[in-house]
């Protein structure tokens, strides 16, 4: 009975045209956030990605498209580190990461562009427990037994319902507009 069951889901998979797949995240993925203040530039990054998240999605052969089910990259902000005490400090504070200690990214959808070297992706953004939907273009890039998904995408602070920080009585104030930039290594399993 198992076996004809599975031969049965096979056979439709088949016949639809629909691929499973895994894709599991590597420790060497990197996220990035730049931003600007009145007087100078920052960068708070994530140099390795310390969890073993798994997207697990279907590839529509058809479309090229693929739909995620396991799809969510978990992020401590605390790991998050700006190069200088004091930014680290405001931007945890900035981010609620005492009440909201994840980033959360979760992967809608993938679509690949003809030519398969760039793709956009639908995500859901979590960050202080608000969420904001996004595309991103991603650059896909073979390198080795991974998939690199390069790209960048702007946001704000008010985005999620955020504050962006000043020093020294206003003096010191950062922009509200922020560049974050995805480098991702997913190893097909």
């Amino acid at each position: 009975m198992k076996y004809l069951i599975l031969f049965s889901l096979l056979t439709l998979t088949a016949a639809t045209g629909i691929e499973r797949g895994k894709w599991v995240i590597d420790y060497n993925s990197q996220l990035s956030i730049h931003g600007q203040t009145n007087i100078n530039s920052f960068t708070c990054f994530i140099s390795c990605y310390n969890s073993v998240d798994t997207l697990i999605y279907e590839h529509n052969k058809e479309n090229g498209k693929l739909s995620f089910e396991a799809n969510k990259m978990i992020i401590p902000v605390f790991n998050f580190n700006c190069g200088n005490s004091l930014i680290t400090k405001d931007f945890r504070s900035t981010l609620k990461a005492d009440k909201n200690p994840y980033l959360v990214v979760t992967f809608v959808t993938l679509d690949k562009h003809s030519g398969g070297t760039k793709a956009t992706a639908a995500l859901d953004i979590t960050l202080a427990g608000v969420s904001k939907k996004v595309n991103v273009q991603f650059d896909l890039v073979p390198k080795g037994n991974f998939i690199q998904l390069a790209g960048k995408h702007s946001v704000c602070f008010n985005d999620f319902q955020l504050h962006a920080p000043e020093r020294m009585m206003g003096l010191v104030k950062v922009q509200d507009d922020l560049s974050v930039e995805f480098n991702l290594l997913l190893r097909p399993l």
